[in-house]
């Protein structure tokens, strides 16, 4: 009799369609719970890469506001103490950073007063920036939202603000550093991509 005859009494077929069956729906159970492990292990790691960009822009940002707030403060304490530089010094000044647009030194009244621009003055007594630290008991500094520049065309900028404010505390001006966003969007860029 040969070895590997098959015995219609033993052989079972739906027993072994059952068993084939039971291990497909094992390996597809054990590829889905795999396939759901690595999702979720990706979601985690995009999740704590999106915090780990979030720190680096914040931080970014923190230290590019605290060095123009710094200078702005600086341009303040000269205005409070009568020696305005000239407009040739503020353009210097713009010169040795390209993120800053322009740097504007203001009356009580919002007229400029010296600035790193040429051509026509530009009104800007409504201007955010000028307008959030200009009322009685308003805050010295204010950063404010991104505005459309009426100089430089096509460009747009967030002013950061410094008053000057007497011993009564009435407004004696206003400094305020216009950084230009393209410059600040590039660099966030550059950051967020070697993060």
């Amino acid at each position: 009799p040969p070895l590997l005859a098959l015995d219609s009494r033993h052989f079972r077929p739906r027993l072994v369609l059952a068993f084939t069956l039971a291990c497909i729906a094992l390996v597809t159970l054990v590829l889905t719970i795999e396939a759901a492990s690595r999702r979720e292990r990706a979601i985690h790691y995009g999740q704590e890469r999106v915090k780990l960009n979030n720190r680096i822009f914040a931080a970014y940002a923190q230290s590019s506001f605290d060095k123009y707030f710094l200078l702005a403060r600086h341009l303040a304490d000269e205005m409070k103490h009568g020696a305005l530089p000239d407009d040739a010094e503020l353009r210097r000044l713009i010169d040795l950073d390209r993120n800053i647009m322009d740097v504007l030194l203001l009356s009580p009244q919002g007229t400029i007063l010296r600035w790193s621009g040429q051509g026509p003055i530009p009104r800007v007594a409504d201007r955010e920036y000028f307008a959030a630290v200009s009322a009685a008991g308003a805050p010295l500094t204010h950063i404010s939202h991104p505005a459309q520049s009426r100089v430089h065309a096509g460009r747009w900028f967030i002013g950061l603000s410094q008053a000057v404010r007497s011993a009564g505390g009435e407004l004696a001006g206003v400094a305020v550093v216009l950084l230009d966003l393209s410059f600040l969007a590039r660099d966030t860029q550059e950051i967020l991509r070697s993060g």
